[in-house]
């Protein structure tokens, strides 16, 4: 009876550490609400490839991915409809450095224009050129990072004048810090949650006061926030529901 009592406390006490250490590894992000919005995120099966993004209001986002699980495109919906593609492009280290853009109309597929990755030492991003659909230079940003691989600072070298934009973090777990492609998401989906990728954002702080926001948080256990409050003009707050990633 001692020996059948001991077994069944040794399971116990197992079930329960592995809980910890779930509770305690990475997570990917499922579901953001707020009183009048529901956004739900969806992975490609046992991977932390985000393959959509619906919020309940009536737009959708689409990733795309190539047979050996490469993001290629993104796809925007509004009311069900197609309204935007992006299409992406690799050099031979199989980093992105080139994604063509498209305004869609039905049948109609019309070029926006497209936009140039360039990267440091790091393989990280440095510099980002966009451009009309003639080639003609629209805009042109440097970007720098800390030894955490946070974005602190995006320096706008072109139209002139010139601007700067520095953005600060926490040192918790970031929201999409178990997502792949975070970085190329922030760029492409209109929600913001995508730049916290390594640590949480807390504000963006540039030359133009009325681009510049900030984000409060509140945490759970495992260093991870279960909400965050985007202040501002547009002023929101949302639970966020995780999954544990693969």
């Amino acid at each position: 009876m001692l020996l059948f009592i001991s077994l069944q406390t040794a399971c116990r006490k197992e079930e329960q550490q592995e809980k910890k250490e779930e509770a305690n590894g990475p997570v990917l992000p499922v579901k953001f609400e707020s009183q009048s919005r529901i956004i739900l995120l969806k992975y490609l099966p046992n991977t932390n490839l985000l393959s959509q993004i619906e919020d309940k209001s009536g737009t959708k986002e689409v990733i795309r991915y190539t047979k050996d699980q490469l993001i290629n495109g993104f796809e925007s919906y509004e009311n069900g409809k197609l309204v935007y593609t992006a299409d992406f492009f690799r050099d031979e280290k199989q980093r992105l450095i080139t994604v063509n853009q498209f305004k869609e109309n039905g049948p109609v597929s019309t070029p926006t224009g497209y936009y140039t990755l360039e990267y440091n030492s790091a393989d990280q991003v440095s510099k980002i050129k966009s451009y009309n659909p003639g080639k003609k230079l629209l805009s042109s940003k440097t970007l720098l990072y800390d030894e955490l691989s946070n974005l602190v600072n995006e320096q706008i070298d072109f139209p002139l004048p010139q601007e700067s934009n520095s953005y600060r973090y926490d040192q918790k777990k970031g929201i999409c810090s178990a997502i792949a492609n975070a970085f190329i998401l922030s760029l492409e989906s209109r929600h913001k949650f995508f730049a916290s990728a390594a640590h949480n954002l807390l504000s963006r702080e540039g030359t133009i006061a009325a681009k510049n926001f900030t984000f409060l948080y509140q945490y759970k256990t495992n260093d991870y926030p279960d909400q965050f409050t985007l202040t501002g003009q547009n002023a929101e707050t949302f639970q966020i529901t995780y999954q544990p990633a693969p």
